[in-house]
C-alpha cells in the first residue's frame, strides 16, 4: 500500500494538532494537579487548626470540670441558713444538692425542693449518708 503525497501530507497535519491537542491536555493536566495538592496542604492545615482547637476546648473544658465545685451537701439549719450569703452562693455554685432525708424537718424539704427547682440544681435524697460515697461515684461515671 502506497500513500500519496498529498496523503502523507494530511498524516502529518493530524499528528501534529493531536500532538498540540496532547500537549495542552497535560498542561490542563499538570495544573489542576498543582491545585488539588494546594487544595490538599490548605485543608490538611484546617483540620491540624481545627484539631489543636478541639484539644483545646476540650483541655479547658476538662480542668474547668476538675475545678468544678464539690456538691453541698444539706443541712438541718439550711433552709434557714439559706439566707445568709455564703451558704446560698456555695448552694448556687454547687452542682447537685445533698440531703439526708432524716436530717430535714417537712418544711426545710419543702424549701430545698424549692431552691433546687429554681436554681435548677438536682436535688438527691438519701436515707444515711453512708449511701453518699455510691450516689456520688454513680453521679460521675453515670447509669
Amino acid at each position: 500500500m502506497h500513500l500519496a503525497a498529498h496523503d502523507i501530507q494530511q498524516l502529518m497535519n493530524e499528528y501534529h494538532a493531536l500532538i498540540r491537542h496532547h500537549g495542552q491536555t497535560q498542561t490542563r493536566c499538570d495544573a489542576l494537579v498543582r491545585a488539588h495538592a494546594a487544595e490538599i496542604a490548605r485543608l490538611q492545615g484546617q483540620v491540624m487548626r481545627l484539631r489543636a482547637a478541639v484539644i483545646v476546648r476540650d483541655t479547658a473544658l476538662h480542668w474547668e470540670r476538675a475545678q468544678a465545685p464539690l456538691p453541698v451537701p444539706c443541712t438541718v439549719g439550711y433552709a434557714a441558713a439559706a439566707e445568709e450569703p455564703g451558704l446560698e452562693a456555695s448552694a448556687a455554685a454547687a452542682d447537685l444538692v445533698i440531703c439526708q432525708t432524716g436530717c430535714v424537718s417537712h418544711g426545710d424539704y419543702w424549701r430545698v425542693q424549692d431552691h433546687c427547682r429554681r436554681t435548677g440544681k438536682t436535688c438527691v435524697l438519701l436515707e444515711s449518708a453512708a449511701g453518699a460515697p455510691a450516689m456520688l461515684e454513680s453521679e460521675k461515671t453515670g447509669p
